[in-house]
């Protein structure tokens, strides 16, 4: 259970970062707190004993295996479009980033990539009728 004065504090750092432009980063406490608070307000809203373990479990059931993987046709579509970019000094394809920040983002960028070179070859052969 959060107590009445810190649930009513972890609302304030909140409504002072969204409202009134506080800080962008909360510290670690307040985080752990804000994250207590958020997890009692849903065990009672949905009768929800142990919204941790739930969570866990969630977790735990999530191998991984559901996000879109890397793929030769994809890395190229993106790195032909966006080339390479340097970190640290080195060069690395711009697919490879995309991917390991965001396997579902890399997905729907090469989509992208793919729906408009479709579209764009459609209106070709239209206009060379």
């Amino acid at each position: 259970m959060c107590d009445r004065a810190k649930f009513i504090w972890y609302h304030e750092v909140r409504n002072g970062q969204y409202h009134v432009g506080g800080a962008t980063i909360p510290q670690a406490r307040e985080l752990e707190g804000i994250r207590e608070a958020a997890m009692w307000v849903f065990a009672v809203l949905f009768e929800i004993p142990d919204v941790s373990g739930l969570i866990e479990q969630h977790l735990t059931a999530r191998s991984g295996d559901d996000l879109p993987k890397r793929n030769d046709d994809d890395d190229r579509l993106i790195d032909s479009e966006y080339g390479t970019v340097e970190l640290a000094g080195k060069p690395h394809y711009v697919s490879e980033i995309v991917h390991r920040f965001d396997p579902v983002w890399y997905s729907e960028l090469a989509g992208e990539i793919k729906a408009r070179d479709a579209a764009n070859a459609t209106m070709n052969e239209e206009s060379s009728q």
